[in-house]
């Protein structure tokens, strides 16, 4: 409608938009969002169609005796006295009620997936744009892109959460060998777990995957306890990696508000020297009915 100017309004749209209006009036398909409907296009006609002599027909007489005025009658039986002017004005209003209803909705299926679905969308809560290109990119090229191991973790992520398993596998063998090499290599280089937590010291990008991960660490740090089921692989390696530098005690410093108890009971019966690694900090926290 608000495409169609004033002046090129013609007879067959004014037909058209008529039989618009008295259908969202008697026949929307949201029977709830009908009263609305009625009530704003009946309020608008009443204070800005009918008072306007350019948007009204002069009323019919017969036998020297006027019919009923339209303000008489209900709304979807007045539209036959509208002008095309009239018809216009109202059904513009039409468009800005569909429109607030349409918005709405939209709105309303953030939080109802049935909603979403019969809008023909799927919701993604929490998914960027890269991430979701990247999956539609190996969906349809079967070709892992990402940018950096943050990237990569938020594609696993999303991965899991659609059950996308091939391409979850992917992502986390890709992760799980980068972070075991930049472990490896940091050892070899004597270089402290702190410093690379602090990103102080970063992966030579010939000791991992590739160049995008010279953050491997702290990166897989950062989603394994930001992760409420972060996965088993890339825990195993935190904790190891703990371990390893329980000299270091500094480096738990950093992450230790963030260590919760399911992560240490989950991995509490690892080995003897991650078992003691515990016990020596978080003496309190064991498995339900696993003694100390």
């Amino acid at each position: 409608m608000p495409e169609v100017a004033a002046e090129a309004f013609s007879d067959d749209d004014t037909i058209e938009a008529v039989r618009l209006v008295r259908s969202c009036l008697t026949q929307y398909p949201q029977e709830e969002y009908q009263p609305i409907i009625r009530k704003y296009l009946k309020q608008y006609a009443e204070t800005n169609v009918f008072p306007d002599a350019k948007k009204m027909k002069m009323p019919q007489t017969k036998g020297g005796v006027k019919n009923k005025a339209p303000v008489d009658l209900p709304l979807t039986e007045r539209l036959n006295q509208f002008t095309a002017i009239g018809v216009r004005s109202l059904a513009l209003e039409l468009y800005r009620v569909l429109r607030k209803i349409h918005l709405t909705e939209r709105g309303n299926a953030r939080q109802d997936k049935l909603k979403a679905a019969a809008q023909g969308r799927i919701l993604l809560q929490g998914a960027d744009r890269r991430t979701v290109f990247s999956i539609l990119f190996w969906l349809t090229n079967h070709e892992l892109r990402y940018e950096d191991a943050a990237h990569l973790c938020k594609i696993h992520s999303l991965c899991e959460r659609l059950e996308i398993r091939e391409l979850s596998k992917a992502c986390m063998d890709t992760l799980s060998n980068a972070m075991h090499s930049a472990l490896v290599s940091a050892e070899v280089a004597g270089n402290s777990l702190r410093g690379l937590l602090e990103k102080s010291h970063v992966s030579e990008p010939s000791a991992v995957v590739n160049a995008h991960f010279n953050d491997i660490v702290p990166t897989v740090f950062d989603y394994v306890l930001g992760e409420a089921n972060a996965p088993i692989v890339l825990r195993d390696l935190v904790i190891q990696a703990l371990a390893a530098n329980d000299a270091d005690l500094k480096a738990f410093e950093l992450i230790e508000k963030r260590v919760d108890k399911t992560l240490l009971a989950f991995l509490y019966k690892r080995t003897a020297r991650e078992r003691n690694f515990l016990k020596a900090n978080y003496i309190s926290i064991k498995p339900e009915g696993e003694p100390m």
